[in-house]
């Protein structure tokens, strides 16, 4: 009798307990949002502008830019950024290893990969003939707008595209900082995931001067949603599309806005409310 009911209680717990670890992982993933906001607002302190979301030139990520803000000094000196992101041949094996380092801030402890220090899904080319270097994951994007963007040339509608270095204040961010995304969550599960270090560099020149990049992908524009994305029409919160802002959370995703508040917003959030959010200006078209 005494066993039947210890059993009845265990399964009623059950559910509980999961929820309980759900919501845990939640205010983890919430908590990782607030210090890399603060770690914005020390770049913004000494730098006068948000950080880039990649480097077009040298193919490093707004993650990487940000470490020396977040008490990552170490790495940062490490990874030698005032050079291209190169990490095949045994010459760049230290800066390959600091790449893989697993960043705590930047992951999400609900999206629980076998493998996020070589994160597949977001592998980068950094040398000719192409071959792939799997590095640590992120779960979060910078959010270049509400519409694809041209490498180089063109520029996003949102704030962290290759080389934005956009003001935060509201002359460069007329819609207002609570109401402008700045950083989404994306989990490596479902869909492709990110990664802190930056994206895809193949390298013409292995120290500055850098060349011209051409148009179409040499540079750090090979694979710029690595680091750097739209929220299109087409890619809802937790969508089938890979690329789609998303997380292994129920029903939406976190997105850190330009102000440094974190916001759960849902996966039915309303497709024009979402392109306004991504929009830093909503005079120009979604």
């Amino acid at each position: 009798m005494l066993a039947g009911v210890a059993v009845v209680i265990a399964c009623l717990a059950i559910p509980y307990l999961q929820h309980s670890r759900a919501r845990a992982r939640m205010t983890r993933c919430a908590r990782n949002l607030e210090a890399i906001a603060v770690a914005v607002g020390n770049y913004v302190t000494y730098q006068e502008t948000l950080p880039s979301g990649f480097d077009s030139a040298r193919g490093w990520g707004w993650g990487t830019l940000l470490l020396p803000y977040r008490d990552a000094q170490a790495v940062y000196r490490g990874l030698n950024v005032d050079d291209a992101m190169a990490l095949v041949g045994p010459e760049h094996e230290r800066r390959r290893e600091l790449a893989r380092t697993l960043m705590p801030l930047y992951v999400c402890p609900a999206d629980q990969l076998a493998s996020p220090g070589q994160h597949a899904k977001t592998a980068v080319v950094t040398n000719r003939p192409p071959e792939r270097t799997a590095i640590a994951i992120s779960n979060y994007v910078g959010v270049a707008g509400s519409r694809g963007v041209d490498c180089p040339e063109g520029a996003g509608n949102g704030l962290l595209y290759h080389n934005s270095g956009i003001p935060l204040d509201e002359t460069a961010i007329p819609d207002g900082l609570a109401y402008t995304f700045l950083i989404g969550e994306r989990d490596g599960t479902r869909r492709l995931g990110s990664n802190w270090a930056g994206t895809s560099y193949v390298a013409d020149a292995p120290t500055p001067p850098f060349p011209p990049l051409p148009r179409g992908g040499q540079g750090g524009c090979r694979d710029p949603f690595f680091v750097s994305d739209a929220t299109p029409a087409g890619r809802p919160i937790n969508g089938r599309d890979p690329r789609s802002f998303g997380s292994l959370h129920e029903g939406g995703a976190f997105f850190l806005m330009a102000d440094g508040s974190g916001r759960f917003l849902s996966e039915a959030i309303d497709t024009q409310a979402r392109l306004r959010l991504a929009n830093r200006h909503d005079t120009a078209p979604p």
